[in-house]
């Protein structure tokens, strides 16, 4: 997810450089018709690096810092179960009560940041 954002930058220049025909065409100039070409190769070449990494390879867990049964931990269940559809992967709910949340929380916090918590 992260290459499309990133590569957004390179669509938008495709989309100047195709609406960008206000030149006159000189007779044997093919450069110029190339450039649009040679873009749209480059971002299908990118977009299949994109594609062939997966993403969750290991299961993710949600911080839910309230009681087990309480709303919050209804609703993340509802949204974990979701989101492990729509990725492909399992994600875990984790409760951590107490501390009116602070426990949790902070938890999360400490977590390692690398998409899986």
């Amino acid at each position: 997810m992260l290459t499309f954002s990133v590569n957004t930058g390179v669509a938008r220049a495709c989309a100047v450089a195709l609406r960008n025909k206000s030149r006159p065409a000189v007779k044997n100039e093919t450069s110029g018709r190339r450039t649009p070409i040679v873009v749209l190769t480059t971002l299908l070449g990118l977009a299949s690096v994109a594609a062939a990494q997966t993403y969750p390879t290991r299961p993710i867990t949600m911080m839910v810092p309230q009681n087990v049964g309480g709303t919050n931990d209804i609703v993340g269940r509802i949204v974990a179960q979701k989101l492990g559809e729509m990725l492909g992967g399992s994600v875990v709910v984790e409760n951590r009560p107490g501390a009116g949340g602070n426990i949790g929380t902070a938890q999360a916090a400490k977590a390692p940041r690398d998409g899986y918590s």
